[in-house]
């Protein structure tokens, strides 16, 4: 079955990858509950074999989710999150 959820504006700005898809990461396959719809920018598809991140949250996220989210994804790439992969999804 074909998901198709993105409006014309995210069509433009992200890459749409279903659990339908070829290239579909194989360790989300494994989880259960995995999201359905996956929403790719930039480079795909992901490595099997680095090191992959992956942050879930709200289409409508608050002010403070946003900021905090911000403030993780920074430390992590302080850090050295740098060469990994960085996932977002809908669930």
């Amino acid at each position: 079955m074909e998901r198709s959820i993105m409006n014309s504006e995210l069509k433009e700005a992200f890459r749409q990858v279903s659990d339908a898809d070829s290239d579909y990461p194989k360790a989300l396959r494994e989880i259960p509950d995995r999201p359905p719809v996956l929403f790719v920018k930039g480079r795909w598809p992901l490595s099997e074999t680095g090191l992959t991140m992956g942050i879930v949250g709200s289409r409508r996220a608050s002010p403070y989710g946003l900021e905090a989210v911000g403030r993780l994804t920074t430390d992590l790439v302080r850090a050295g999150c740098r060469d990994g992969e960085w996932v977002g999804g809908r669930h």
